[in-house]
C-alpha cells in the first residue's frame, strides 16, 4: 500500500497549484480500483489517466473519471477548440513532449 500512496502523493503534489486537488487518498483509490486499470495506468499510449472532465476545475470526486492517455489528449483538443484556456498551441507542446518521451522510452 506504501507504493500506492507514493503515487497518490506524486498525483497530488503536481496537482496542487493549478488546477488544484481535493481528493483524499481514499476517494483517489476508491476511483482507481473501480476503474479497474490500476495496473495499466501511465503516460504512455494506450495506458490510463485520471482526467477531469471538459479539463477543468480541481481534481474532485464528480469532476474525475479515468480514461486512456490517448483519449485524453484528444479531449484536450477538443476542449481548446471550444475556447477553454488550454489553446491548440499549448497542447500542441503538450503533445509533442509525449511523443519525444516516448521515443526517448523505446530507444535502446
Amino acid at each position: 500500500m506504501t507504493i500506492i500512496y507514493n503515487k497518490f502523493k506524486q498525483h497530488r503534489n503536481r496537482s496542487m497549484l493549478v488546477p488544484g486537488f481535493e481528493l483524499s487518498f481514499k476517494e483517489w483509490w476508491d476511483i482507481w480500483e473501480k476503474s479497474g486499470h490500476w495496473d495499466e495506468r501511465g503516460k504512455c499510449k494506450g495506458q490510463y489517466v485520471m482526467s477531469r472532465v471538459d479539463d477543468m476545475g480541481p481534481y474532485k470526486v464528480g469532476n474525475v473519471f479515468i480514461q486512456t492517455n490517448t483519449q485524453n489528449i484528444k479531449d484536450s483538443w477538443a476542449t481548446a477548440q471550444r475556447g477553454n484556456r488550454n489553446s491548440p498551441e499549448t497542447i500542441a507542446k503538450r503533445v509533442a513532449t509525449y511523443k519525444a518521451t516516448i521515443q526517448k522510452r523505446s530507444s535502446p
